[in-house]
C-alpha cells in the first residue's frame, strides 16, 4: 500500500510566551471571572481592556520568540526551514488514505461503535436473568408541582444565543454558524417560530435527530488500525443545539428544585466544576485528618455512560421522580426516540445506523439527562452514612477508618451501587474502577 504524507496542524506549546504576557493572561482570567460573578458594566470594561493588553503582549512574545530562532539559525537551511515551519504549525505529519481504505474505515467504525454498546447490554442482561427488580424501585415520587408546558421562546432570547455562540460549525450543518450569527435578524425570527411550534406540539425534529460520528484517536502512540484505541465525536445540528438551550432554560431550575436531584454532581451545573468536587473531598479528607483517621476511597468508572442509557427508564424517572409531565415529556421522548448516526472518515461515511439506547453524544440536553437518570444513586450512597462525589460519569465514593467497620460499610455501599447500575442497564468499567 502507498501512503501519501502531508503536514497537519497541531496544538503548540507556549514556551514562547514572556514574563509579561503571562502575568496579564493571569490578570485577563481573574477579571473574566470577576466579571462573570458580578455580570457589572465597569467589570466588563476592565475585562475586555486587559484581554486587549494580553492580545498584544502575546503577540509580540511570539514574534520575538521566532524572529529570535530564525535569526540564531543563520546560513543553516535546515534549522531555517525547522522554524519556519514550526511558525505555520507544519511540523507533524498524518497519513492521507485514498478513498476505498476510508470507506472501509467508516464502515469497521460504526460496526464497531454499535456492537461494543450492544456487548455491554447483553452482558447485563445476563447478569439480571433471574432478576424482577424495577430499576425504579429506589426512587421516591415526586410529589411537587408538574411541569407540563413550556413558554414560548422569544426572537430577542434566540438572538442573544446566537451571539453567545462560538462561530465555529458542524459538518452537517447546511447553514454555517457565521451565517446565522451575522443574519441573526433573519433567523432569529425562524428559529424561535420552529421552537415554539416543537414545544407546543411535544415534537423534536425528525432531520435534527442524525449525528456525524468522528473517530478520534484516544492517545498520541496508540495502534491506529485498532478501533477500540478510537472515541467517537458526535457532531450535531447547530440549529438542533440551539433548540436544546432554550428547552434546557425552561426545565433547569425545576428538576433541580426537585428532591431527588443529586446535590454532589460537580459538572453538567453553573458553579460546580472539578474544583467544588475537589473541594469537597479534600476538605473530608482533612476533617479526617485532624481526627487522625485516614480515608478510603473507592473510584469508579462507567463504560460508555452516555450510550448505554435505557430510554424507557429515562422517560420514567423524569415523569415520576422529577414531575415532568404533558408537552413536555412527549418532546423529551420525542428528543431522544428514533435517533441515528453515521461515520465519517475523509470524505466518505458509513451508512445511517440506529442508536438503539443512550441520548446523544455532544448534545445540550445529553449531560442535563443522564445527571437525572444517575441521580438516585445519591439516595443509595448516603443510606450506608458514605460520602461520595460525582463528576461527569465518574463517582467516588470515600468514608473515614473511624471505625473498625467502616471497610464492610463501604463495601456493602459499593455493592448496592453496582447492583443499581447494572438494574439501570449501566456497567462499570474494570480497567478504570480502583481502590
Amino acid at each position: 500500500m502507498q501512503v501519501r504524507r502531508k503536514f497537519a496542524s497541531c496544538r503548540r506549546d507556549s514556551r514562547w510566551l514572556s514574563t509579561s504576557a503571562v502575568d496579564a493572561m493571569r490578570t485577563r482570567r481573574r477579571l473574566e471571572r470577576k466579571w462573570k460573578s458580578s455580570h457589572r458594566e465597569e467589570d466588563y470594561t476592565l475585562y475586555r481592556k486587559a484581554c486587549r493588553s494580553a492580545n498584544k503582549l502575546i503577540i509580540d512574545s511570539r514574534q520575538q520568540f521566532y524572529k529570535e530562532r530564525i535569526s540564531a539559525a543563520g546560513q543553516n537551511t535546515r534549522r531555517r526551514w525547522a522554524a519556519i515551519r514550526d511558525v505555520l504549525h507544519l511540523t507533524n505529519t498524518v497519513d492521507t488514505r485514498s478513498p476505498s481504505e476510508c470507506q472501509t474505515l467508516c464502515d469497521k467504525f460504526a460496526l464497531y461503535f454499535v456492537d461494543k454498546i450492544r456487548k455491554i447490554k447483553t452482558a447485563i442482561k445476563t447478569r439480571l436473568v433471574n432478576s424482577q427488580a424495577d430499576p425504579m424501585q429506589s426512587d421516591p415520587p415526586y410529589q411537587g408541582p408538574l411541569l407540563d408546558a413550556l413558554t414560548t421562546p422569544t426572537v430577542d432570547e434566540v438572538k442573544k444565543l446566537l451571539c453567545s455562540m462560538p462561530a465555529k460549525s458542524s459538518p452537517i450543518d447546511c447553514i454555517p454558524t457565521s451565517v446565522l450569527k451575522s443574519n441573526s435578524d433573519i433567523f432569529a425570527p425562524l428559529i424561535a417560530r420552529l421552537a415554539a411550534l416543537c414545544f407546543n406540539e411535544g415534537v423534536f425534529p425528525q432531520r435534527f435527530k442524525t449525528a456525524c460520528v468522528t473517530p478520534l484517536i484516544k492517545k498520541k502512540g496508540m495502534d491506529e488500525d485498532s478501533a477500540a484505541n478510537y472515541r467517537p465525536i458526535s457532531n450535531l445540528h447547530t440549529i438542533s443545539k440551539i433548540i436544546e438551550r432554550l428547552f434546557l432554560t425552561r426545565v433547569i431550575d425545576h428538576v433541580e428544585r426537585a428532591p431527588s436531584f443529586n446535590r454532589f454532581q460537580s459538572a453538567y451545573r453553573r458553579g460546580h466544576s472539578t474544583e467544588t468536587a475537589l473541594l469537597r473531598m479534600l476538605n473530608d479528607v482533612y476533617c479526617a485528618a485532624d481526627r487522625k483517621s485516614r480515608t478510603l476511597l473507592i473510584q469508579l468508572d462507567l463504560s460508555a455512560a452516555f450510550d448505554t442509557i435505557d430510554q424507557n427508564t429515562l422517560i420514567r424517572r423524569l415523569e415520576q421522580t422529577f414531575g415532568l409531565s404533558g408537552t413536555v415529556i412527549n418532546w423529551v421522548q420525542s428528543y431522544i426516540s428514533d435517533r441515528s448516526q453515521y461515520v465519517r472518515v475523509g470524505q466518505r461515511q458509513s451508512a445511517n445506523i440506529a442508536c438503539e439506547y443512550g441520548v446523544a453524544q455532544g448534545s445540550v440536553l445529553g449531560p442535563l439527562l443522564y445527571t437525572l437518570y444517575v441521580a438516585p444513586i445519591a439516595s443509595i450512597i448516603a443510606s450506608f452514612n458514605v460520602n461520595h462525589v460525582q463528576y461527569a460519569d465518574d463517582t467516588q465514593l470515600y468514608i473515614a477508618l473511624d471505625c473498625s467497620s467502616a471497610p464492610t460499610t463501604v463495601d456493602s455501599c459499593f455493592q448496592a451501587v453496582q447492583y443499581w447500575f447494572t438494574l439501570n442497564g449501566l456497567s462499570l468499567n474494570p480497567d478504570k474502577s480502583r481502590l
